[in-house]
């Protein structure tokens, strides 16, 4: 009879279904939302500056999301070449961006397929305003997107027409220029140590010239600001803006976690029938 009362209790715990909650620490951040725009064309291959742009880009974007997320900073990145992909969302995990862009290369978007070989920053831009929509809360922050390219727009959405809605955002864009300002012929360097250069149209070598007359005129309608990444040490304005802008404390929501610990209960039961059943073997016997 007492056996009988415990399998029916442990039963019954076992359909109760018993958990226990666990509960992250609530926290508090003073943020500002950044998405990250890297440019992922072949032209980022060029070896003008050592050892070449997309390596030196990876490098610079590293230092800018350890800083900015040390800070409390919410990072997202973005890569493109004609088409722009979102490649992590808004995120305080910094080792996840960090190693997210280790990974990147000129590769990343297979640009052999008709339709993905091009510069279309602009078009990367409107995606990261989206992202900024979609992760937007009750609470309204400083937002921010940093293009990191080394070519002129020449594939899609008129620049006007992005910088107007940024504006209409309150979107700060800050743009760092991967490149010699020198305008030398772009090359990659083959295994066998030759120089294969970039051609033009006319199969002369390709010389890639920044369009600063753009970038003055965005920076009319909007908050824009130009760096070039040859000197790391100029990136450290970037920094010192971002320090400028509002923050807004955010309150980061409680998330449980429902933990079932009911498998100790059904180890009892079975462990009770069991010796429930030696029982019973035994006295089937007699009688």
């Amino acid at each position: 009879l007492f056996l009988e009362i415990l399998i029916i209790v442990s039963f019954i715990f076992v359909l109760a279904n018993p958990a226990k909650t666990k509960t992250e620490t609530e926290e508090v951040k003073n943020w500002i939302d950044i998405e990250i725009l890297l440019d992922t064309s072949k032209s980022m291959l060029a070896e003008d500056i050592a050892p070449n742009r997309i390596e030196w880009a990876k490098d610079v974007i590293k230092d800018f999301v350890w800083a900015q997320v040390q800070n409390g900073n919410r990072i997202g990145f973005i890569i493109f070449a004609w088409k722009p992909f979102n490649f992590t969302p808004l995120t305080f995990d910094k080792e996840a961006i960090i190693q997210a862009v280790g990974i990147i290369s000129t590769d990343s978007i297979n640009q052999e397929i008709p339709g993905l070989s091009g510069t279309a920053m602009w078009d990367a831009m409107l995606v990261a305003i989206d992202n900024f929509k979609k992760w937007e809360t009750e609470a309204k922050r400083e937002k921010v997107i940093i293009l990191v390219t080394d070519w002129d727009a020449n594939m899609w959405t008129d620049p006007k027409i992005t910088t107007k809605l940024a504006a209409g955002e309150n979107i700060k864009i800050y743009t760092v220029w991967i490149g010699s300002k020198e305008w030398t012929p772009l090359y990659i360097t083959e295994p066998n140590w030759n120089k294969t250069y970039f051609p033009d149209p006319n199969w002369n070598p390709l010389i890639v010239k920044l369009n600063e007359d753009l970038l003055k005129n965005i920076a009319k309608d909007s908050n824009w600001a130009f760096y070039n990444a040859k000197d790391k040490d100029s990136l450290k304005e970037i920094f010192k803006k971002l320090e400028e802008l509002n923050k807004t404390e955010i309150k980061v929501k409680d998330i449980s976690h429902n933990i079932p610990i009911y498998w100790p209960f059904i180890l009892i039961l079975l462990l009770l029938l069991l010796t429930y059943s030696l029982f019973k073997i035994p006295q089937k016997i007699i009688d």
